[in-house]
């Protein structure tokens, strides 16, 4: 099995800062029109919610420690730090 090195060339860190933003705005773009209560009992929204959530967190971690410790904005920006929109 290949190493993720030997799999294709390393992406760019500040691709996944782009990835992070389009899976944030996607998960707000989920709830936007939605009340707290409708949120709550449309599991599907909540899913696709929270797994734009899991992904945030995922390109984040891709993204060099050097480069997250140089920038607060990065981070702090972690799953657990998103405050709820719906």
């Amino acid at each position: 099995m290949q190493s993720r090195s030997e799999r294709g060339p390393k992406r760019e860190w500040h691709l996944y800062l782009q990835d992070m933003e389009e899976f944030a705005q996607r998960a707000i773009s989920y709830c936007n029109d939605l009340s707290r209560e409708e949120f709550e009992t449309n599991h599907l929204v909540q899913d696709a919610v929270i797994r734009n959530i899991e992904l945030t967190g995922e390109a984040r971690s891709r993204i060099p420690e050097s480069i997250r410790a140089a920038n607060r904005a990065i981070a702090s920006a972690h799953p657990a730090a998103v405050s709820p929109r719906c």
